[in-house]
């Protein structure tokens, strides 16, 4: 078997890994608040409602779409859901095969798609019901459109590929304006260094094009709920720097290292050396993919979630694969290889254990003891606990007579509720149900 040969198959095998993971996650991974508040509140109700309301920024629009239409599958309808996500990030590691195959070779190709799948962001919203993996496959399609209508194939199917994905992208999640802007800047680049006045021309004139399909895509939303629904509800609020704490600024980084991975993100700074030195590759025009969106949240001042970087992932691997292509040593690709797959078991572990303390499980175990007991009625908690909330979910999923009331600016304890769900055990109640988050309890006087 030829050295090729020999990593082709080590590299397919990495993808095969993946897919059993993955997959298995779509199956077993306990469901998460936002799958569940996605799910109830759109994805159950048919694409017609998911299309046109947007009262918190859990639609993910064209996700819940497609999703809705999913629930046809002879699937768990979470696990309809979830298939969405997971199809996407196939297709996508197609797309960034695509891409890098046209840049370097297969072998790196293959190296690239196995760090991206490898990842936090790669194995984690594989295998989760929201649009993050559906707008990083439109992403992706986009820059694949872009790169090729840089080189000069500036044709209809390129443009309409690149008008019809940045679109839908919008459509998916309004923060695909990130990536978005980072295409745009590459273009620019482009028209500045071949001096190409009909490449700003096409990209005046597709950029409309994209913003107006965009705005007609968000027509029925806008219809029937208003403009404000997606710029001025309490949910998207822009969180100004100057209103975080300190911690809350700390723990934007490690959480954006963790989606990309640690170990392409070194990757990338070994990648940015060999371009110093060698000043040779696609570097510099894929560049402001990762800088425009840094420049953005400067100034904006305002810090997006970590997870709305997810996107950077095969960006980064994509800068990467640029320049390590020019080591001509085989061992490079292998040692690659091999962060792929310590990546895949740090990540698959990380996940297993977090699954086993999941909010979902506690409230799948509370629902069981409460029911178990005949009990209804409403529960009180402080603010939002996430556990009280999956409670809910799997109440209503269930068809039962348990309901959770979120109490703010006062104690849950001290106001007219029969029953809370507390982690410390108030005074003049008893205990009802109990799980390691916290337990129910109840006012004498409601028992029978």
């Amino acid at each position: 078997m030829t050295s090729d040969r020999s990593f082709q198959v080590a590299g397919w095998t990495v993808h095969i890994l993946w897919i059993i993971v993955s997959f298995s996650m779509v199956l077993w991974e306990p469901i998460h608040i936002d799958e569940a508040i996605t799910f109830r509140h759109f994805v159950s109700q048919g694409w017609k409602i998911s299309l046109t309301t947007y009262p918190f920024p859990n639609n993910h629009v064209l996700f819940s779409v497609v999703a809705s239409w999913a629930q046809a599958l002879p699937f768990d309808p979470i696990i309809s859901m979830r298939l969405v996500s997971w199809v996407s990030t196939l297709f996508g590691a197609m797309v960034l095969f695509r891409i890098v195959n046209r840049l370097a070779d297969r072998n790196w190709a293959i190296v690239a798609v196995a760090c991206w799948l490898t990842s936090l962001g790669g194995i984690y919203y594989a295998g989760h019901a929201r649009g993050y993996g559906l707008q990083t496959v439109l992403m992706l399609i986009a820059l694949d459109a872009t790169l090729q209508i840089m080189k000069g194939q500036q044709n209809r199917f390129k443009w309409a590929a690149w008008i019809i994905s940045v679109a839908l992208g919008f459509m998916t999640i309004p923060t695909f304006l990130f990536p978005f802007a980072g295409m745009a800047a590459m273009m620019l680049y482009a028209v500045y260094v071949q001096r190409n006045l009909g490449l700003l021309k096409n990209l005046v004139l597709m950029g409309t094009a994209a913003g107006l399909l965009t705005i007609l895509l968000y027509s029925p939303l806008i219809h029937f709920s208003g403009l404000n629904a997606i710029t001025g509800n309490q949910w998207t609020q822009e969180r100004q720097f100057a209103n975080l704490t300190t911690d809350q600024m700390m723990a934007f980084f490690p959480d954006l290292f963790a989606y990309v991975g640690i170990s392409n993100l070194m990757l990338l700074v070994v990648a940015a050396g060999l371009f110093v030195t060698h000043r040779k590759g696609a570097f510099m025009h894929l560049l402001p993919m990762i800088l425009v969106p840094v420049l953005m949240v400067l100034a904006m001042r305002a810090l997006p979630f970590p997870r709305t970087f997810v996107f950077l992932t095969p960006v980064v691997l994509i800068l990467t694969v640029d320049q390590l292509q020019m080591v001509r040593q085989p061992m490079v690709k292998w040692a690659v290889l091999g962060l792929s797959v310590l990546s895949l078991i740090v990540v698959s572990k990380k996940e297993y254990q977090a699954a086993a303390s999941s909010p979902d499980h506690q409230a799948r175990e509370l629902f069981r003891q409460l029911t178990g007991q005949g009990f209804s009625g409403q529960i009180c908690t402080n603010g939002w606990n996430e556990t009280a909330d999956m409670l809910d979910f799997h109440a209503w999923l269930n068809g039962g007579s348990i309901h959770v009331k979120r109490v703010y600016n006062s104690d849950a304890t001290e106001s007219s509720c029969m029953n809370v769900f507390t982690n410390v055990a108030p005074s003049g109640f008893t205990q009802v149900a109990c799980v390691s988050s916290g337990c129910v309890y109840t006012r004498p006087e409601n028992r029978d």
